[in-house]
């Protein structure tokens, strides 16, 4: 696991075998807290994070106004400013 990385969100998928955090990076986590993926650094901390109900999609949102949803390989699929 990850050492020295302070997570400001944290989220179990619909069926509690995924867990996504996010700091500077979205990462995602199995049930028995093995790092599963990892995006790349972010330019803005992620504020929030969250997954879709069918559990293959995970959002993420950023105080420089971008929101980004992501495959559950922390591939991005899209990018929406607000």
């Amino acid at each position: 696991m990850e050492q020295n990385i302070e997570y400001r969100n944290i989220r179990s998928n619909s069926e509690s075998s995924l867990l996504a955090a996010a700091s500077d990076h979205l990462a995602i986590y199995s049930d028995h807290g093995e790092l599963v993926a990892s995006s790349a650094s972010h330019s803005d901390y992620f504020w929030g994070v969250d997954w879709s109900p069918s559990g293959d999609k995970i959002v993420t949102g950023s105080a420089n106004g971008e929101i980004i949803l992501w495959n559950d390989n922390a591939e991005k699929i899209a990018v929406f400013n607000y």
